[in-house]
């Protein structure tokens, strides 16, 4: 009977405190471990999130400066530089041919006639004067983080954001490919000189942002642009 009883006794024992503290520990450990990685994997999500953001907002950066270097040099008369006996017989250079690029490669100025306008039509008392206008230099320049574009003569605009999106570099470097074309001139009229011409120009373009919220989060673009307005090697004689 007495061994019935310790057995009962037994049985019926509770844990002790030091077990109580260890499951703790335990418990605490355990938790902080799936805490610290959930906490690692919301930080991944947020980081991969920033990652695709700024390689959208460089990409939508890129479109809206090959869009707006496209338009270099545009005239409202092209036609005015080529010969034709009939409707042409005196060509003149494209008064708005005027590119220039800054030092470093930072930036671009040019030109574009401001008559140039499809989307509406053209009112009689903004007809082409063949002339640059003030209202009619535009421009991208690169400084202090921004991305800046100058709109008709005005001052420059920033195209982005620095709170979400740093630029860090900006080059352009412009480049030619000289092509014959003896139809821009009358016959003979360049025979003293160099066979008329033009050089199509492509602008190669280097853009690389970073991200304020993640500084080691950066991408790079780099591609080309090829201008729609060629420029007249050699005039007609």
């Amino acid at each position: 009977m007495l061994a019935t009883v310790m057995r009962s006794k037994t049985r019926h024992r509770g844990v002790s405190l030091v077990e109580l503290m260890v499951a703790m520990t335990l418990g605490l450990l355990v938790s902080s471990l799936a805490l610290e990685h959930v906490g690692q994997q919301l930080a991944d999500q947020s980081r991969l999130a920033e990652a695709v953001r700024l390689e959208q907002d460089l990409r939508a950066a890129a479109d809206l400066l090959t869009k707006e270097l496209q338009r270099a040099n545009a005239w409202e008369s092209p036609e005015r530089g080529v010969w034709d006996a009939t409707t042409n017989p005196s060509p003149i250079n494209n008064p708005y041919i005027s590119l220039q690029l800054t030092p470093g490669g930072r930036g671009l100025s040019f030109a574009r006639s401001s008559h140039d306008n499809r989307q509406r039509p053209k009112a009689p008392e903004s007809a082409e004067n063949q002339r640059i206008d003030a209202d009619e230099w535009q421009g991208v320049a690169w400084r202090r983080n921004e991305l800046l574009q100058r709109l008709n003569g005005g001052n420059f605009q920033p195209l982005n954001d620095t709170a979400l999106m740093r630029v860090t570099a900006f080059e352009l470097r412009l480049q030619g490919n000289d092509i014959d074309a003896p139809e821009l001139c009358a016959p003979g009229a360049a025979a003293s000189a160099a066979a008329p011409g033009v050089s199509r120009r492509v602008l190669d373009l280097r853009l690389q942002v970073q991200s304020p919220k993640w500084p080691e989060l950066s991408r790079e673009l780099q591609w080309q642009v090829p201008l729609r307005t060629p420029v007249l090697r050699t005039a007609c004689a």
